[in-house]
Order: structure tokens, then C-alpha cells, then sequence
């Protein structure tokens, strides 16, 4: 239970605090307003106190930085990466023994076979771009995280596809998170197997 509570107190103050500095900026406006009426030096106080706990927080918000956010922006610089292809930005976020799987599992490419087949899909199919239709992180205590999403790919030489994907990540010791496993989850609404793609 703690660390779901953490997860949302984090979200919610760092990663996603628009609310609470609405609310905050909202109470300490209303303050300062009622106090001038009312000639009230404390009211004026905490409405102050309000306006400055909504920069404060948004200061942090600003320069603080979570796992999440890093692991979100990775796979974003993924996606990026495929589409003009740069197989030297994708290489750089594998790790040293990622592997690709599929729904199953029951078979995997290492790193060496994933940027072939990649340069390969992306040679033959065409990769226009992805837009992210559905994504979840989620960051654990021991340096890993994972994502999981939907992408729609738009294809030059085929109708755009939705593909479904795992990824799991590990936080190396240069503070840069790396791909360990990319697991290839569904094809439309099938069950994703290596090699579909040639």
C-alpha cells in the first residue's frame, strides 16, 4: 500500500500537479480578497502563504525530474528513433543482453538479430510515424520500469497497423535507462509472433 501512495503522491505533485496549483493559486486568491474586505492580516497571511506554496511546488514540479517521466520520454525517443530510422539512437537504448519476445515468449531475438529485423521492417514496410494511443509506466524500488502501450504505425506501403508492446527497463549506473526485454505483445488484435513481419 505504501508505495502505490508514494507512486501518487509523486504523480500528483511532480508529474502531474496542475490541479493542486489551481487549487492552491484559487484559495490564496479568494484569501487575499475576503482579507482586504475584512481588513484581516492573517487571512491576507495565509492567502499569501498559499500563493507561495503553489510557486514553490511549482518550482519542484519543474526541476525535479522522476523515473517515470524519464522511462516515458525514452520510449518516446524510441519511437522517434524508428521513424527516419536511426539505428544508432535505438542502439544506444538497449541494454547488453535485451532481447525481443513475443506474446508467448516462446521465442526471442537477441540484440544483434533486433536491429537487423528492425532495419529490415522499416526498409520494406516504410515506418511514416506512430502516434501513441494508449501508455502506462509503472517504476519499481529495484532500478526497473515498465512500459506499456498501444501505438498506431502509419506504413507507406500498408494501411497504418495498432501494435501492443512491453517494455522492460533497468536504471544503469550512468543514470540512463536501457531496454533489458521488448516484448511484442498483439498485432491488431492478435496474438504477436516473431517474423510476422516479413
Amino acid at each position: 500500500m505504501m508505495p502505490r501512495l508514494v507512486t501518487a503522491t509523486q504523480h500528483a505533485l511532480l508529474e502531474q500537479p496542475a490541479e493542486i496549483l489551481l487549487l492552491l493559486s484559487l484559495v490564496g486568491v479568494v484569501l487575499l480578497i475576503v482579507a482586504r474586505r475584512r481588513r484581516s492580516r492573517r487571512m491576507a497571511m495565509f492567502g499569501a502563504g498559499a500563493l507561495v506554496a503553489m510557486a514553490g511546488l511549482w518550482g519542484v514540479g519543474t526541476a525535479v525530474v522522476t523515473h517515470r517521466e524519464q522511462i516515458t520520454a525514452q520510449t518516446e525517443r524510441l519511437l522517434d528513433a524508428t521513424s527516419p530510422l536511426d539505428l544508432d539512437a535505438v542502439r544506444a537504448m538497449l541494454g547488453p543482453g535485451t532481447i525481443l519476445t513475443d506474446a508467448s515468449r516462446a521465442s526471442q531475438l537477441d540484440l544483434d538479430r533486433i536491429l537487423s529485423e528492425l532495419d529490415f521492417v522499416v526498409d520494406r514496410w516504410g515506418v511514416d510515424g506512430h502516434r501513441i494511443e494508449r501508455f502506462e509506466c509503472d517504476v519499481l524500488d529495484n532500478g526497473t520500469g515498465e512500459t506499456r502501450f498501444r501505438i498506431r504505425t502509419a506504413l507507406e506501403s500498408f494501411r497504418p497497423v495498432r501494435t501492443t508492446w512491453r517494455i522492460t527497463w533497468q536504471l544503469g549506473g550512468d543514470g540512463r535507462w536501457r531496454m533489458m526485454e521488448l516484448q511484442w505483445m498483439k498485432l491488431e488484435n492478435q496474438a504477436a509472433q516473431l517474423g510476422m513481419w516479413r
